[in-house]
C-alpha cells in the first residue's frame, strides 16, 4: 500500500512578503525603542541613585573626619597632658634624686669621716696593745710620732696622748715576770748571784728578753762604774718597753737622780748622765767580779 503525503504549500508573492517584513521590522524598532527608553529611564535613575550614594559617602567621609578630628585633638590633648604630667613626673625625679644624691654624698662624706677617725683610733689602740702586750717598742714610738704630728689641743693630740698615758700607766712600777730561776752550767741560778761584768754582758747582748730584764732589775743596787752606761745603752737601744722602764728605774737608783722622771723617757736621764758623769762615777765603786 502506497502512502502518498500532500502539503499545503503557501507561496508568498513579493510584495506580501515585504510587507510582512516591513511590519516585523517596525515590531523590532519599536521594541529597541522601548528598550532605549527604559535604559535611558535605568541609566537616570542610577545616575541619580549614584549621585545620592556619592552625597552619602560625602556627608560620611566628613562626619568620619571629624570624629576622627575630634579623637585625634582628644588624643593630642591627653598626649599633651600626659606629656605635661610625664614632664612633671620626671622633674620632680630628679629633683628628688639629686637631693637624695646629695644627702647620700653628705652621709657618705660623714661616714667616710667617721670611718677614717675608727680606722685611725684602731691603729692607736693596736699600737697602746703591742706596747703593753709585747712590749713593743716600735709601737710606743709610732704613738710618740703621730701625736708630734697632731696640733697640740686638737681632738687627735688629746686622743693619742690618752694612748701614750695608758701605756706609761702600764709600766709604772710593775714587776711583769716576778723573779725568774735560770740553768747555769747544770745549776739553777738567779740573776742576783752575777757579778756585775756579767749582768752587764747579759743585758747588753742576750738574746732573751727575760734575760735582759731581769739583768736590768738586778743592776738597780750595783752602784758600780759601768752601770750606769750599760743602762743608758739599754734605754737607748733595747727594743722591749720592759727592759726600757727597768733601765730607767735602776739608773736613778744607781746614780741618785731625782730630777724629772718619766717610766719611758729616757732623755732627761742621758742629759743628766752626760753632765754629771764624772762626778757620779767619783761615787761609784769598781765593778767587783765574783
Amino acid at each position: 500500500m502506497k502512502l502518498r503525503w500532500s502539503f499545503n504549500v503557501r507561496i508568498y508573492t513579493v510584495e506580501e512578503r515585504e510587507k510582512q517584513l516591513s511590519v516585523r521590522l517596525s515590531e523590532v524598532s519599536s521594541d529597541i525603542d522601548s528598550l532605549a527608553k527604559a535604559f535611558e529611564s535605568n541609566k537616570q535613575e542610577l545616575a541619580s541613585n549614584f549621585a545620592n550614594l556619592s552625597s552619602e559617602i560625602d556627608k560620611t567621609k566628613d562626619s568620619a573626619d571629624k570624629q576622627v578630628n575630634q579623637i585625634v585633638n582628644s588624643v593630642n590633648l591627653q598626649a599633651s597632658k600626659s606629656k605635661k604630667r610625664l614632664k612633671k613626673m620626671e622633674t620632680d625625679f630628679n629633683t628628688k634624686q639629686d637631693k637624695l644624691n646629695l644627702e647620700l654624698a653628705t652621709l657618705k662624706d660623714k661616714l667616710t669621716v667617721q670611718l677614717e677617725k675608727l680606722q685611725w683610733r684602731d691603729n692607736l689602740m693596736r699600737l697602746a696593745d703591742e706596747a703593753i702586750a709585747n712590749s713593743n717598742r716600735a709601737s710606743y714610738e709610732m704613738l710618740l710620732k703621730i701625736k708630734d704630728e697632731e696640733k697640740k689641743d686638737s681632738d687627735k693630740f688629746k686622743i693619742v696622748t690618752s694612748y701614750v698615758l695608758q701605756v706609761k700607766r702600764f709600766y709604772i712600777n710593775i714587776e711583769r715576770y716576778g723573779k725568774w730561776t735560770f740553768n747555769r752550767k747544770g745549776k739553777s741560778v738567779k740573776l742576783d748571784d752575777y757579778s756585775t761584768s756579767e749582768l752587764l754582758k747579759e743585758l747588753q747582748y742576750s738574746r732573751l728578753f727575760i734575760v735582759r730584764a731581769e739583768a736590768a732589775k738586778c743592776l738597780k743596787d750595783r752602784k758600780e762604774k759601768g752601770v750606769p752606761d750599760a743602762l743608758i745603752n739599754a734605754m737607748e737601744n733595747d727594743k722591749n718597753l720592759y727592759i726600757v722602764a727597768k733601765s730607767i728605774e735602776s739608773y736613778c737608783s744607781v746614780t741618785g737622780y731625782v730630777g724629772f722622771k718619766d717610766v719611758l723617757d729616757y732623755k732627761p736621764l742621758k742629759k743628766h748622765w752626760l753632765e754629771n758623769k764624772a762626778e757620779i762615777e767619783s761615787k761609784l765603786t769598781e765593778p767587783a767580779d765574783n
